[in-house]
């Protein structure tokens, strides 16, 4: 069945986290836990299409104004971990982030 909102912003914004740093082999594992017991894990085909796409990373991760970013073939991903929002720069485009949230851009 389909995940529920929070549980879907969370994934979400923990595989983001994962890529930011992850290598070849490494994997991606999402719990999810109710009061200290493991109630699911997310298996596929649960995987968000824009941040299935993005092809081989592109070299590390980097940060600026508060937001993470990592560059990847076929796309760019942001993400803001802070509890406040940020706004992101480059070549005369503004991208603001709310909290907590990834944005995915493609090529």
């Amino acid at each position: 069945g389909a995940l529920a909102p929070a549980i879907e912003r969370n994934a979400r914004l923990s595989l983001a986290t994962f890529l930011l740093q992850a290598g070849d082999k490494d994997a991606f594992s999402f719990r999810v836990i109710e009061k200290g017991n493991v109630k699911g894990r997310l298996k596929p085909p649960w995987l968000p299409a824009d941040l299935a796409r993005l092809g081989a990373a592109r070299g590390n991760w980097l940060e600026e104004n508060g937001i993470y970013l990592r560059k990847f073939e076929y796309g760019l991903v942001l993400v803001n971990p802070s509890d406040s929002s940020r706004t992101w720069h480059r070549s005369g485009a503004v991208i603001a982030l709310a909290p907590h949230t990834v944005r995915v851009l493609a090529r």
